[in-house]
């Protein structure tokens, strides 16, 4: 694609200070919204199909820039949701929502190999699928994320990511190691990825049929068990059921000790001290914000947040001579992360926390910290079953958060017991854990959803 508005020094001029600043920070994978000082300029450029695909630097007045992926192409027309602005010649136009830029795509992943700056690998699950080679049919998926997600076919999903970072994401990474090598049948099937200029642009992987995340199954379930109390027995099979899963995924991680990005590691008594300084500081600086913020609280989750004042935080040290290992582990895990098949579980979407650096997200951890996020998000759906039926009770919330972790904890241990990776004396590393994930939270709920605070105060609380 040879217009001058990517070709000429003015086009990209006109890019960099009128059209993208007043397109990209209103679109929802935008991550810079409520920051000041923002300034565009392209870095690199390739092209796919009909589009230029940008690659734009965003810097701020204060932070670090963030570079994101920007398919572009221009038409004579466009869904509206899609224009970026009317140009004199015609629109110019987000190239996710062009059925050939989508096509493209497919064959640059389909062919594999190097091709300039882009590099791209095809999966064993994308040949099975599309033998013929053609480029199905494709459409854009109209959801609130990060990236942009594309469906070929019913059958294969690409993830586009739009952040973009030197190294590979982790998410293209970790599935295609269980995928691929370790054979783990509870992850969707790897179709392939494509890194331009040392970044991963692309993920693709088989469209796994479901009935929703575990999310969203939670939130049923509880309000089945608060009407019906015997159902808790066909919930927690289910969660025995998610337990044993994720104690099968940690063994698949674990699994391979020639490949050295995987190969587990001793878990040092350094490791544990700097998580638990880690969690000293969060903890310093959530006591400083709930002073700071009590008088705009109001009710229980005021009264909640007194309390933590007046307990204050403690982050014990762990134990000395603990044992155990250090892992690549999902690390986001929490009940959205994990696709409900009706009478199994699928684990999705590895990139690991967005506020962390690329390095952080490729870490090794002890998989106890991916327990803790779960076992944290069971007490998120409670309590979210809760706030939409005024009639259920705290101790009716809190009974079945504390039942379906417990349950969790035991398959997961169960899955785990004679691996490399159980740890006999774990109760004090969970418990770092599961207080560095409820600081997390709480700094993420006063500042952006302090109707939600008092789930994450009571969850601290509940650790003294």
């Amino acid at each position: 694609m040879n217009d001058p508005l990517f070709t000429t020094p003015a086009g990209v001029r006109r890019l960099e200070a009128e059209l993208l600043p007043a397109w990209m920070p209103g679109q929802r994978w935008f991550a810079g919204k409520a920051r000041a000082g923002r300034e565009f300029r392209i870095v690199r450029q390739v092209v796919i199909g009909p589009a230029q695909v940008l690659a734009v630097e965003v810097s701020y007045a204060e932070g670090d820039s963030e570079t994101y992926a920007v398919p572009l192409a221009i038409g004579a027309g466009a869904e509206p949701g899609a224009v970026v602005a009317r140009l004199e010649n015609g629109v110019l136009f987000d190239a996710t929502h062009d059925v050939e830029f989508r096509a493209a795509l497919f064959q640059l992943l389909q062919r594999g190999g190097r091709d300039g700056e882009l590099n791209s690998e095809a999966g064993s699950a994308l040949s099975a699928m599309f033998p013929d080679g053609d480029a199905p049919e494709s459409r854009v998926l109209d959801a609130e994320q990060s990236n942009t997600s594309l469906i070929y076919g019913e059958r294969l999903f690409v993830k586009l990511y739009r952040k973009l970072s030197a190294g590979i994401n982790p998410d293209a990474e970790i599935t295609r190691f269980l995928s691929e090598r370790a054979k783990f049948k509870h992850v969707a099937a790897f179709g392939g990825a494509i890194e331009w200029a040392g970044a991963s642009l692309a993920l693709a992987t088989a469209v796994v049929p479901n009935h929703g995340n575990a999310w969203s199954l939670a939130l049923r379930e509880f309000s089945h068990c608060i009407q019906d109390p015997d159902a808790i027995a066909d919930w927690t099979t289910r969660v025995y059921l998610l337990g044993l899963r994720t104690g099968e995924m940690h063994l698949a991680l674990a699994s391979d000790t020639s490949v050295p990005e995987f190969a587990p590691e001793r878990l040092e008594e350094a490791d544990t001290a700097r998580v638990a300084e880690g969690v000293t500081q969060l903890a310093a600086r959530v006591i400083a914000l709930l002073r700071e913020r009590l008088d705009s609280l109001e009710g229980e989750t005021r009264l909640l947040a007194e309390k933590v004042l007046q307990n204050g935080v403690r982050a014990m040290p762990v134990a000395s001579g603990i044992g155990g290992v250090k892992t690549r582990t999902h690390g986001d895990y929490h009940l959205g992360q994990v696709l409900d098949t009706g009478d199994d579980f699928v684990i999705i979407d590895f990139e690991g926390e967005p506020s962390r650096t690329l390095n952080e997200r490729s870490a090794k951890h002890p998989p106890l910290r991916d327990v803790a996020g779960m076992l944290r998000s069971f007490h998120y759906a409670a309590h979210a079953g809760r706030k939409s039926d005024a009639s259920v009770t705290v101790g009716q919330t809190e009974h079945w958060a504390r039942r379906s972790q417990q349950v969790f904890l035991t398959a997961w241990r169960a899955a785990i017991s004679e691996s490399l990776i159980a740890t006999p004396n774990d109760a004090e590393l969970l418990r770092l854990f599961l207080l560095e994930k409820a600081l997390y939270e709480i700094l993420y709920e006063i500042n952006n959803r302090p109707g939600w605070l008092d789930i994450p105060l009571r969850g601290l609380l509940a650790l003294d």
